[in-house]
Parts: C-alpha cells; structure tokens; sequence
C-alpha cells in the first residue's frame, strides 16, 4: 500500500492482503462480494487493527477525510493496447465469465468504443434485454 493515500489503505489494505493470499486454482471463496472476513474470520482482527490505526491518526492530527476517491491509473500494458485489444480482452474475460455462469460465449458483448489511453470511459458491458447477471 506503498505510495497509496492514508484513507485508501484504510478501507482496501486488508481486502488487497486477502487478494493477494487467495489460491487462484480454486472456486471464488464465497458468492456475491468477496470480504476478507467473509473468507476467513481471522482477518477480522487485521481490519480492526487497521481502522483503529486510522481512529489514532485522526485523534492525533485532525486528519478528517471520508471520501476515497483515490482512482489507481490503467497499467501501462494496458495503456500500451489499441482499443481493439482493450476489446478483445474485456470481451475474453465476459465469454469466461458468461461460461462460469453456465451460459453461451458472447451473451455480455464490450461496447466498441473503449476509451483511448488517458481517457476514462464510465460505459461498461451491454446486457440483452432482461438478461442482467446474478
């Protein structure tokens, strides 16, 4: 969490630890959102620890942020893709994703317009109608 803003490490350091620490080869842990605690009770006590680190800190400094709105920047690989790539990769992880839920490859399709490197684009996968995912 080098690097990363005093409230970001507050709310995502024990969530990233869980990340980094979860075997890949294996189902996802839990359905629905994934939380550290809901994996494994024993990162409860790594998220009290974190939260009271920035309850001492607020105590001490008057630090008064809420509001994350730290926003990390796409990784230069993928800044590095066309915007065709950047599709085709977003439309891979959808297929995989749409096969996991048992239904056919190209049910979400990647809109054709990904923002270009330095843009951010708020669009995201187009559903058929009345065909949300779960």
């Amino acid at each position: 969490m080098e690097d990363k803003p005093l409230i970001e490490c507050a709310d995502h350091a024990v969530i990233r630890l869980e990340y980094r620490l979860r075997d890949r080869v294996r189902e996802r842990p839990v359905a629905g959102i994934v939380t550290p605690e809901s994996v494994e009770p024993a990162f409860a006590p790594l998220s009290v620890a974190v939260r009271g680190l920035l309850a001492e800190y607020r105590h001490r400094t008057g630090y008064d942020e809420i509001e994350n709105r730290f926003d990390p920047e796409p990784s230069a690989g993928w800044k590095a893709l066309t915007a065709e790539q950047r599709a085709a990769r977003v439309q891979t992880a959808l297929d995989s994703l749409a096969a996991q839920r048992g239904l056919r490859p190209g049910t979400w399709s990647a809109r054709a317009s990904i923002a270009a490197p330095g843009r951010r684009s708020n669009s995201g996968p187009s559903f058929p109608r009345g065909r949300r995912p779960s």
